[in-house]
């Protein structure tokens, strides 16, 4: 669940689904383009060739930390359920539980994979990784986007002068099939809830993107917004209609001490086929002003209070 945080501040659509409804009906229903396994050790080998069938038909796949080192009863396993899958191969070493370790940008290729795995992050050099980590390295074609490093003391990243390559991945990514993984060594929905770092919130939406095939124009995410990350945008459907809730939570006391903010622009990408006839608030029981670009219905809410709902009324053309 640190994850969650993480993916509210960067308007990412997403559901939490316990295992027993990761199946693949509900995901073929739902139209899901990612799963996220943060953490989540234990792994059942048939949910294992699901998630594998899913990437190999184009899906994508994020994995973070111990996440299918153990079977469905808790029982260790050699190596982890999806190492093939992911493209990593676990090394005879302890895990890395000293303090002190950091991941940074890998530097004997940069493809675009990678380029677009650190979009916004390439300057930043050394981030943050404290463990428990698993000791793992890339295999095959699978490519390392960031490895680990240790310093002899623990110190503010400003102050790491001479970081130890330690030879481990951090970051792998890893294509199979029509689908992409990637992999994070470190438990870094949980560094983000510790240190509330942004850069590991950064990484994580750049490896979502890349996951999801939607770091590029052609496929982008089903809904953006320059509103502020302590609004809570998320995206329904009913019938054609699109339904866009916003819940402020901006100020010192979320719904209480409120802090009005800009919204800025919205963009909801809709179906071929269709248009936009209105756009319109529930709240404040107005129309909004919109323009759709190509699939892309754009509209600035403006000023936000506490919350707000903008339905878009949809038809075919």
């Amino acid at each position: 669940m640190h994850l969650y945080s993480a993916l509210l501040e960067e308007h990412f659509q997403f559901d939490v689904l316990h295992d027993a409804y990761l199946t693949p009906e509900k995901l073929e229903q739902r139209g899901y383009k990612t799963i996220i396994l943060a953490g989540a050790a234990c792994l059942s080998d048939g949910k294992a060739d699901l998630i594998k069938s899913f990437v190999e038909n184009g899906g994508g796949l994020l994995v973070t930390g111990w996440t299918g080192w153990a079977d469905s009863e808790g029982a260790l396993r050699p190596k982890p359920a999806l190492a093939n899958l992911c493209g990593v191969e676990p090394l005879p070493l302890p895990p890395i539980v000293v303090p002190g370790i950091y991941m940074k940008p890998a530097t004997d290729s940069i493809s675009p994979a990678v380029a677009a795995a650190l979009r916004g992050i390439e300057e930043i050099g050394l981030v943050t990784a404290d463990g428990p980590t698993p000791a793992m390295a890339a295999k095959n074609s699978a490519i390392t986007a960031m490895q680990l490093y240790r310093h002899l003391t623990v110190s503010p990243i400003e102050a790491v002068d001479r970081p130890h390559d330690t030879g481990l991945a951090g970051v792998v990514l890893n294509r199979v099939g029509a689908g992409r993984v990637a992999t994070v060594s470190i438990p870094i929905d949980a560094l983000y809830y510790r240190f509330g770092l942004g850069v590991h919130r950064q990484l994580i939406a750049n490896l979502l993107d890349w996951c999801a095939g939607s770091n590029s124009t052609d496929t982008p995410r089903p809904l953006e917004t320059d509103a502020p990350e302590t609004v809570e945008v998320t995206l329904a459907r009913n019938g054609r209609q699109r339904i866009i809730h916003f819940v402020n939570s901006t100020g010192l006391r979320p719904l209480r001490d409120l802090i009005p903010v800009q919204t800025g622009t919205t963009r909801v990408w809709i179906d071929d086929g269709e248009r936009c006839l209105s756009a319109r608030t529930l709240v404040q029981e107005g129309s909004l002003r919109f323009a759709q670009k190509g699939n892309a219905v754009e509209f600035d809410l403006g000023i936000l209070g506490d919350y707000e709902v903008v339905i878009l009324d949809v038809v075919e053309r």
